[in-house]
Protein backbone atom coordinates (compact mmCIF):
# COMPACT_ATOMS: atom_id res chain seq x y z
CA UNK A 1 0.00 0.00 0.00
CA UNK A 2 2.86 2.52 0.81
CA UNK A 3 5.31 1.65 -1.38
CA UNK A 4 7.17 4.64 -2.64
CA UNK A 5 8.75 5.51 0.84
CA UNK A 6 8.19 2.45 2.87
CA UNK A 7 11.34 2.53 5.33
CA UNK A 8 10.43 6.50 5.55
CA UNK A 9 6.95 5.88 6.71
CA UNK A 10 6.49 4.82 10.77
CA UNK A 11 9.39 7.49 11.62
CA UNK A 12 7.67 10.28 9.32
CA UNK A 13 4.19 9.76 10.50
CA UNK A 14 5.01 8.92 14.21
CA UNK A 15 6.91 12.72 14.26
CA UNK A 16 3.89 13.88 12.31
CA UNK A 17 1.67 12.15 14.98
CA UNK A 18 3.41 13.66 17.86
CA UNK A 19 3.22 16.91 16.78
CA UNK A 20 -0.52 16.65 15.54
CA UNK A 21 -1.25 15.43 19.07
CA UNK A 22 0.71 17.72 21.12
CA UNK A 23 -1.36 20.71 19.08
CA UNK A 24 -4.31 18.97 19.91
CA UNK A 25 -3.95 18.56 23.10
CA UNK A 26 -2.98 22.46 23.44
CA UNK A 27 -6.55 23.40 21.42
CA UNK A 28 -8.76 20.65 22.75
CA UNK A 29 -8.32 21.25 26.45
CA UNK A 30 -9.35 24.83 26.48
CA UNK A 31 -12.12 25.26 23.99
CA UNK A 32 -14.04 21.10 24.24
CA UNK A 33 -14.19 20.82 27.45
CA UNK A 34 -17.00 18.62 27.13
CA UNK A 35 -15.27 16.29 25.23
CA UNK A 36 -12.74 15.72 27.99
CA UNK A 37 -12.63 12.01 29.32
CA UNK A 38 -13.94 12.56 33.03
CA UNK A 39 -15.51 9.38 33.73
CA UNK A 40 -14.96 6.83 36.19
CA UNK A 41 -15.54 3.27 35.54
CA UNK A 42 -14.23 0.18 35.72
CA UNK A 43 -11.98 -0.20 32.42
CA UNK A 44 -10.41 3.48 33.28
CA UNK A 45 -6.77 3.37 33.26
CA UNK A 46 -6.25 7.15 33.43
CA UNK A 47 -5.60 8.83 36.93
CA UNK A 48 -6.08 12.32 35.28
CA UNK A 49 -9.05 13.58 32.95
CA UNK A 50 -7.99 12.78 28.95
CA UNK A 51 -8.06 13.90 25.56
CA UNK A 52 -10.52 11.88 23.45
CA UNK A 53 -8.94 12.93 20.08
CA UNK A 54 -6.67 10.07 19.46
CA UNK A 55 -7.74 9.22 16.13
CA UNK A 56 -8.24 11.90 14.73
CA UNK A 57 -4.57 12.20 15.53
CA UNK A 58 -4.00 9.07 13.93
CA UNK A 59 -6.21 10.14 10.93
CA UNK A 60 -4.50 13.41 10.20
CA UNK A 61 -1.42 12.04 10.55
CA UNK A 62 -1.38 9.47 7.81
CA UNK A 63 -3.28 11.55 5.56
CA UNK A 64 -0.43 14.70 5.96
CA UNK A 65 2.11 11.68 4.88
CA UNK A 66 0.10 10.55 1.71
CA UNK A 67 -0.59 13.96 0.69
CA UNK A 68 3.02 15.24 1.16
CA UNK A 69 5.48 12.24 1.14
CA UNK A 70 4.29 9.91 -1.02
CA UNK A 71 2.74 9.30 -4.41
CA UNK A 72 -0.90 9.54 -3.96
CA UNK A 73 -2.25 7.26 -5.92
CA UNK A 74 -6.50 6.24 -6.71
CA UNK A 75 -6.44 3.51 -3.49
CA UNK A 76 -5.45 7.35 -0.97
CA UNK A 77 -8.50 8.14 -2.18
CA UNK A 78 -10.34 5.32 -1.85
CA UNK A 79 -9.12 5.08 1.73
CA UNK A 80 -9.60 8.60 2.44
CA UNK A 81 -13.45 8.60 1.71
CA UNK A 82 -14.14 5.00 2.58
CA UNK A 83 -13.16 6.09 6.61
CA UNK A 84 -14.76 9.37 6.32
CA UNK A 85 -18.01 7.70 7.94
CA UNK A 86 -16.39 6.22 10.95
CA UNK A 87 -14.06 9.12 11.37
CA UNK A 88 -17.19 11.34 11.58
CA UNK A 89 -19.16 9.06 13.89
CA UNK A 90 -16.02 9.33 16.31
CA UNK A 91 -15.34 12.87 15.98
CA UNK A 92 -19.34 13.27 16.94
CA UNK A 93 -18.66 10.83 20.27
CA UNK A 94 -15.38 12.64 20.94
CA UNK A 95 -17.39 15.84 21.38
CA UNK A 96 -19.05 14.53 23.94
CA UNK A 97 -22.53 13.85 22.18
CA UNK A 98 -23.75 10.00 22.14
CA UNK A 99 -24.05 7.94 19.63
CA UNK A 100 -26.01 4.79 19.29
CA UNK A 101 -24.35 1.49 19.06
CA UNK A 102 -26.35 0.73 15.98
CA UNK A 103 -25.16 3.96 14.34
CA UNK A 104 -21.75 2.99 15.38
CA UNK A 105 -22.01 -0.45 13.95
CA UNK A 106 -23.52 1.09 10.22
CA UNK A 107 -20.84 3.68 10.35
CA UNK A 108 -18.09 0.82 10.17
CA UNK A 109 -20.04 -1.52 8.16
CA UNK A 110 -20.45 0.98 5.45
CA UNK A 111 -17.24 2.03 5.37
CA UNK A 112 -15.73 -1.46 5.55
CA UNK A 113 -18.16 -2.38 2.56
CA UNK A 114 -17.33 0.86 0.83
CA UNK A 115 -13.15 0.55 0.93
CA UNK A 116 -13.88 -4.00 -0.15
CA UNK A 117 -16.33 -3.44 -2.84
CA UNK A 118 -14.20 -0.46 -4.61
CA UNK A 119 -10.70 -1.97 -4.12
CA UNK A 120 -11.88 -5.34 -5.34
CA UNK A 121 -10.61 -7.19 -2.28
CA UNK A 122 -11.26 -10.63 -2.10
CA UNK A 123 -10.99 -12.35 1.46
CA UNK A 124 -9.24 -15.60 1.08
CA UNK A 125 -9.49 -18.50 4.00
CA UNK A 126 -10.02 -16.97 7.04
CA UNK A 127 -9.36 -19.42 9.62
CA UNK A 128 -11.35 -18.92 12.94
Amino acid sequence: MFETHTSLFLPTVFIITLFVSIVIKLIWANYFINSMDFENGVQKILARPSIRMGGLAIFLSVSIYCLFFSNLNLIYLILFFSLLPVLIVSLIEDLGILVKPSHRLMAIIFSTATLVLSTETLLGNIDI
